[in-house]
């Protein structure tokens, strides 16, 4: 209907796409916890804390720069909400089984 109106769709898609990836982000952060959980002694609880945040800081700027990817029409809404979930998801696996293994 947007486009038959002649307006832009591009941050409707983006702001529905952005809510359904963040929707699955808890699962990212998870799955980290469960590495840090499983890896990290009892008595480094301020390098553990370090790291979480760090690794939101870049969830964060990731999703903010996908935003601006689709913003400049370089990108489409659900490739780009959704590749800072599967980018960490598929870094937490690798570590998490690496982690297992040992």
């Amino acid at each position: 209907k947007l486009k038959e109106q002649k307006i832009d769709p591009t941050p409707v898609t983006l702001e529905l796409h952005r809510k359904m990836a963040s929707s699955f982000a808890p699962l990212v952060f998870v799955m980290f916890g469960l590495i840090f959980g499983l890896s990290s002694p009892r008595n480094e609880k301020l390098t553990t804390y370090v790291w979480v945040m760090f690794i939101f800081m870049v969830y964060y700027l990731g999703t903010v720069g996908m935003n601006a990817l689709v913003l400049k029409g370089w990108s489409s809404a659900a490739i780009a909400m959704w590749t800072p979930n599967l980018i960490g998801l598929f870094i937490s696996a690798i570590i998490l089984a690496k982690i297992t293994r040992q």
